[in-house]
């Protein structure tokens, strides 16, 4: 019999997030959202932060709030900031952490309650679990009424304690069901998922949760895994700790990462993957599909923001043949001398006494080549030819954009 993970990491699962959030803003109704915003998100600074105790302790242990404070408080005396100072900041940060333990108190109970847990959860007879198993594999519900017949199928009375060891054992869909982690998926299939992100994870820092749930959408059972949100749940209660499941700030994407450093920065090292492999593998140039299949754990809509934000200065995007393509500068084919043809370009244009904006920049180029110089070459935006142009230039004066010309910078 599996038992989950005792670690932090079941207190930061998305459906208890998300029910906490939700607290917070029924019992708060005064509060505006950035508030419970905020609280939301330093009831869970632990969880995101090393400071010598987890979440865990501090919301399980006896003496764990004050030990939370003591060491958020010495953090800040180590670390000062000119906004706060350390003691305010300490206790700013256990006034969001005792609302969720209020919150879980309530609502989740089982959650806390881990000595007993730990020792009843795997005792829990064979008769409850084949019970569960013949009678309740489309779910069960920790309410009277189902409680009394699993006691009756089983012969076992199912008490508080056998309550809570059983919640510890199955997965809890956010509509409250619960289901053995057998009748989710099997052992195999399980350790399947938590090897791949693992891999992943140590790979690239991150991989995308739809993405990852269609790859095992036809293994884990239907019934108990509707869709991506459920599959999210049911990774975060089998995964390793130190891995969080969040929405991607700016783009919303919902992503599994490690606990440690910023989304962005993970996004800038996987960015740097894709430059290899377009570069290294093929060639230069690599349709949308392609890239998706050697990062099948990231949508093409996530690799096109992460390039657009992170490999604006080595990728471009074009259309080829109604296909999206990513290139590389020097896969585009334009002549060797680009550079120095870009350059006669705005001395020409400096010659005649007109500023070299997008618009005469490109005709004096066209007109240089013989070709319709956007068109030629499937740049899809005045964008993409912007950042090329100040990718070839080369000359001085130093040049940049502004305003759609390409003007001189004062050193």
């Amino acid at each position: 019999m599996n038992i989950n993970k005792d670690d932090s990491a079941r207190f930061a699962q998305q459906t208890v997030r998300d029910a906490f959030r939700a607290w917070l803003t029924a019992h708060n109704p005064d509060w505006s959202n950035g508030t419970v915003t905020m609280h939301y998100s330093d009831a869970y600074y632990l969880y995101n932060n090393r400071f010598g105790i987890t979440l865990e302790e501090a919301l399980t242990a006896d003496d764990g709030l004050q030990r939370a404070y003591d060491a958020i408080e010495s953090f800040y005396t180590d670390n000062p900031t000119q906004t706060n100072n350390p003691s305010g900041s300490a206790r700013g940060y256990l006034r969001s952490l005792r609302m969720l333990k209020e919150f879980i108190n309530e609502n989740y109970p089982e959650l806390l309650n881990v000595n007993l847990a730990a020792i009843s959860a795997s005792n829990v007879p064979d008769a409850v679990v084949n019970a569960l198993n013949k009678n309740y594999a489309s779910g069960f519900r920790f309410d009277t009424t189902y409680i009394n017949l699993l006691s009756s199928a089983s012969g076992v009375e199912i008490d508080e304690r056998m309550q809570s060891a059983l919640k510890r054992i199955m997965f809890r869909r956010d509509d409250g069901i619960y289901f053995l982690l057998d009748i989710v998926a099997d052992a195999a299939t399980r350790k399947d998922i938590i090897d791949f992100a693992d891999s992943y994870l140590e790979e690239y820092g991150c991989f995308e949760i739809p993405e990852f749930y269609k790859l095992y959408e036809e293994k884990v059972n239907p019934n108990c895994i509707r869709n991506a949100e459920d599959f999210e749940s049911f990774y975060e209660q089998i995964g390793k700790s130190g891995v969080r499941c969040v929405q991607a700030p700016h783009i919303g994407n919902r992503i599994a990462r490690y606990s440690n450093g910023a989304v962005w920065s993970t996004f800038k090292e996987v960015s740097a993957k894709i430059v290899s492999v377009i570069t290294e593998e093929y060639y230069g140039s690599c349709n949308e599909d392609d890239l998706h299949t050697k990062f099948c754990a990231f949508s093409t809509d996530l690799l096109g923001k992460i390039i657009r934000h992170c490999a604006v200065d080595e990728l471009i995007r074009v259309e080829i043949n109604d296909s999206v393509c990513y290139q590389t500068f020097d896969a585009l084919g334009l002549p060797e001398n680009f550079s120095e043809v870009l350059a006669e370009a705005l001395e020409r244009l400096s010659d005649i006494g007109l500023d070299p904006t997008q618009d005469a920049l490109h005709t004096t180029l066209s007109l240089k080549l013989g070709v319709n110089f956007k068109a030629e070459y499937n740049l899809p935006d005045w964008d993409t030819y912007r950042r090329l142009i100040a990718a070839f230039y080369k000359a001085e004066p130093r040049r940049e954009w502004k305003y759609n010309i390409f003007g001189e910078v004062a050193n």
